[in-house]
């Protein structure tokens, strides 16, 4: 009879529902959860508190043991790029440059007053390690373009900015005759960084400096 008791509160005990905290490391809580809101974990429930970085779980056992797992497979550092860019007015006689590291498919934004244009460049990462660049430009005489392109790690791509739109240079020490001399150039060089972004638990905010 005692026997027949402990096993069936050791049974009580396996059941029984638990909360338990599990860490996020690389992502903000309430993204990964965003991304299970459609998978079956089992029974339990999730819940995030983004201050404390962790995910809370409530289930049994084997519940949040589910959970854990497949929390692990969303909470991946992100990998990181680093852009530069450059650009050059003939009529400013001014060359300037810029740069900045953000993950990938993060959009970052520089610009200058004395030139006056504006660039944003959100680069994407590919399987075969090559870019993809999303970029918009503005300038004083044009509203806004926008431009995406795949290139190869540490490729460097050139545009002329005028009125009529952006347009791809290909050499930049021999511009067509159709590049006017008061069409800034703006040349962009993504470089895919070793390892991947990892902030922990400290905020992260990426800012573009002006040129």
């Amino acid at each position: 009879m005692l026997l027949t008791s402990l096993l069936l509160l050791h049974a009580i005990a396996i059941c029984r529902p638990d909360q338990v905290e599990i860490p996020v490391l690389h992502v903000r809580p309430s993204k990964i959860l965003a991304q299970l809101a459609d998978l079956d974990l089992n029974g339990a429930s999730l819940k995030a508190d983004d201050a404390k970085g962790v995910i809370i779980a409530d289930g049994d056992t084997p519940a949040i043991q589910a959970a854990r797992s497949t929390i692990s497979i969303f909470d991946v550092a992100r990998r990181r790029v680093m852009l530069e860019v450059d650009v050059t007015s003939v009529v400013d006689k001014l060359t300037l440059d810029s740069s900045a590291t953000v993950c990938s498919n993060q959009q970052w934004q520089t610009s200058d007053s004395d030139i006056g244009i504006t660039v944003a460049v959100a680069p994407r990462i590919n399987d075969d390690n090559t870019v993809s660049l999303f970029l918009t430009f503005a300038s004083a005489t044009l509203k806004s373009a926008h431009v995406s392109l795949r290139v190869d790690n540490k490729q460097t791509k050139t545009f002329s900015i005028s009125k009529h739109g952006v347009k791809v240079v290909e050499d930049f020490n021999h511009l067509p005759p159709n590049v006017s001399p008061v069409d800034p150039i703006v040349r962009i060089t993504p470089t895919i960084a070793v390892g991947r972004a990892d902030f922990g638990f400290r905020p992260q905010k990426v800012v573009g400096p002006t040129l």
